[in-house]
């Protein structure tokens, strides 16, 4: 069996975007996994790239050692890693800021017209990178608009809503 492995995603920095793209095609445990980084300036300009091309049975022991030699270097050019801005920690610019009511019509608008051939997972992957938010800050936020996150273009109704087991208190007996 065939196995195809295709992943993008983006995170904003101070100054820029730094995208992570991962291809991988093959039949046995020997097949390889290119992985290639871009960074780019607030003006698209490429600014760096790189290109790791690991067998899939090296990925877990090189995710433990990128981050430890990323950081170790980030280091040694003065970045004191453990005061960094929260947007350089990994986490969305406009994390935790409000939505507007201008922000929740856009995000309605995109949501409820989005592209047909995209999934609910690349659609709000570009929804997160269009407004500076997570996933889940995106899909959250969906849900509480009345757009069911599941699927673009549909609305959250009783009907397309998830079933909970939730408890009854009135009538626990505890």
């Amino acid at each position: 069996m065939t196995k195809q492995i295709e992943f993008t995603d983006h995170i904003h920095y101070n100054g820029g975007l730094c995208t992570v793209q991962v291809r991988g095609r093959g039949e046995s445990a020997d097949n390889r996994l290119d992985v290639e980084i871009f960074s780019a300036d607030t003006e698209g300009q490429l600014t760096g790239e790189g290109h790791l091309s690991l067998p899939v049975g090296a990925l877990v022991p090189a995710a433990q050692l990128l981050p430890q030699a990323l950081t170790g270097i980030a280091q040694l050019h003065g970045i004191n890693v453990g005061k960094l801005p929260r947007t350089a920690r990994g986490r969305p610019g406009n994390s935790f800021q409000p939505w507007t009511s201008e922000l929740d019509e856009r995000l309605r608008t995109a949501w409820m017209s989005g592209d047909e051939l995209l999934s609910a997972y690349e659609l709000t992957g570009r929804l997160a990178t269009e407004f500076d938010r997570s996933r889940n800050a995106i899909r959250s936020r969906l849900a509480r608009l009345g757009c069911d996150p599941d699927i673009p273009g549909r609305e959250l109704t009783v009907a397309t809503a998830p079933t909970t087991n939730a408890i009854n208190l009135d009538n626990h007996p505890g």
